[in-house]
């Protein structure tokens, strides 16, 4: 599973960024040399334990709409 995260830096979250941006340029990277297809899904922020933790620990919440976990499933 992708995130926007992987197109685009995320302060504060940059190993998460990093770690998203691997997946995608490895994947792509797949398809090029070998011609594998791949689906990768890039959903926006979603509303997990990890987003509450932040919040908490920042004491600010999103100011982005989130999706749900079930949406992004």
């Amino acid at each position: 599973m992708g995130s926007l995260a992987s197109l685009t830096p995320v302060p504060y979250k940059s190993v998460y960024a990093a770690t998203k941006s691997f997946v995608y340029t490895f994947f792509r990277s797949l398809q090029m040399q070998h011609g594998i297809h791949v689906s990768f899904l890039c959903p926006g922020p979603t509303e997990t334990e990890s987003a509450t933790n932040r919040s908490a620990l920042t004491g600010q919440k999103s100011k982005m709409l989130m999706l749900s976990a079930e949406a992004v499933g």
